[in-house]
């Protein structure tokens, strides 16, 4: 099979000098582990809910598209000395004759990212198509608070990406490198539809914890419900202090004439009634 990398063009060269080759036994392991799932993971670099959020991720694409999707994971410093002959190997593993996107993350690294289609797709997704996806989820990785979230952001713009090219694939569509006019401007409309693609495509990847929120959300609104209902209110019956030696509330008015000396202010209170 021929594979073809891309490097994404975004610019920025990295530094050779900090990078470190991936050791022999470690390339070993990486063989072994492509006969298993869609994320390839040998040193275990993502565990736990997060490891498991991911390959649910990958096969619910997997089983939704035309394209299988391979995420292979390494360290951001590490280094391939030949890249497509892993990808390949990965490809003779599986080789189903389904079409497939393989990509190389390196966590943390977003930008070192390498994809690698199969020559089937190859034949039918145009060069400038397959750059523009990888910078595009690379983009979107970027935006990500920790290598966690970059690696899920870049995982869901790779595959709405795919289903461009998946479209392609149903069409036969073949393009020559450099677009037309009305090609670009095709490109440009599918861009400003990608915030609602991938508003969809993070309800489809994120839809069990959804209903779980849903559910809690609906079982704390009836419960708070419940509590006010059942809520007892105390207000405290204080006593105030007569003054002028009347009583002074609610209700209570007096009228007082001080022109009688004779008599303390007390004695000379009349009590109204109040309507």
């Amino acid at each position: 099979m021929l594979w073809v990398a891309l490097l994404p063009a975004l610019g920025q060269m990295t530094d050779e000098a900090r990078l470190v080759p991936l050791p022999e036994a470690l390339q070993d392991s990486y063989a072994q582990a492509s006969a298993k799932g869609y994320l390839i993971d040998p040193q275990g670099l993502i565990r736990g809910g997060e490891a498991r959020e991911r390959r649910k991720f990958l096969e619910y694409h997997a089983a939704d598209s035309l394209i299988d999707l391979y995420v292979v994971l390494f360290k951001g410093e590490q280094m391939l000395l030949n890249s497509s002959e892993l990808s390949g190997h990965l490809l003779n593993v599986r080789g189903d004759g389904k079409p497939t996107v393989v990509i190389h993350y390196y966590l943390g690294r977003p930008d070192r990212s390498e994809m690698f289609l199969s020559a089937g797709l190859m034949e039918v997704v145009p060069i400038t198509e397959q750059g523009r996806a990888l910078a595009n989820a690379v983009q979107r990785a970027r935006t990500g608070v920790s290598p966690l979230d970059e690696l899920e952001k870049f995982m869901v713009q790779t595959s709405i990406r795919i289903y461009r090219m998946e479209r392609m694939l149903s069409e036969g569509f073949v393009s020559p490198a450099p677009l037309t006019k009305q090609e670009s401007k095709d490109v440009a409309r599918e861009q400003a539809l990608t915030p609602l693609m991938l508003f969809v495509e993070f309800l489809r990847a994120q839809k069990y914890k959804l209903i779980v929120g849903f559910l809690i959300t609906v079982c704390g609104y009836f419960y708070l419900k419940r509590l006010r209902r059942r809520a007892v209110y105390l207000f405290p019956d204080c006593e105030v202090a007569e003054r002028l030696g009347g009583a002074h509330a609610a209700g209570v008015g007096a009228v007082i004439e001080f022109g009688k000396n004779s008599k303390p202010p007390a004695a000379q209170l009349e009590k109204l009634k109040l309507h």
